[in-house]
């Protein structure tokens, strides 16, 4: 009782509290809203940056840094790929526990966080010296 289902999946009650072997916090439902609403949200960034690169791919290096220095394009760029990062690192995260051995999940997973903040870090410090 207290279970819902859709037309072919059995959705969890909001209160489910699974714990995860990759970290110390629960997961369930909140990291699927997160993975869902990246996803969501990544769709009209990644329209944007396409239609973007596609219109500057011929230009010089000063016509493109003189377009990555423009305000909203520069916070676009790092919210979607902040977004892409997070959304990247979430489905690896469910990758490595559904298929890695269990003695080698926590480092799999150390790796891969040193490896996202890194690149979030580095891209954003690199759009920001832009200025």
């Amino acid at each position: 009782m207290g279970e819902t289902y859709s037309i072919l999946v059995k959705i969890p009650p909001l209160n489910s509290q699974t714990k995860n072997p990759l970290s110390l916090r629960t997961t369930g439902p909140a990291h699927a809203w997160w993975q869902r609403t990246t996803a969501v949200i990544l769709i009209p960034l990644a329209l944007w940056l396409a239609f973007s690169f596609s219109n500057h791919v011929l230009s010089s290096y000063e016509d493109a840094t003189m377009w990555l220095t423009q305000p909203v394009v520069a916070i676009l760029f790092c919210l979607a790929f902040i977004l892409l990062v997070l959304h990247a690192y979430l489905g690896i995260v469910v990758v490595i526990g559904d298929y890695a051995a269990s003695n080698r999940i926590t480092s799999l997973v150390v790796v891969s966080r040193i490896f996202a903040v890194t690149a979030i870090i580095v891209t954003v410090s690199l759009v920001i010296s832009l200025f």
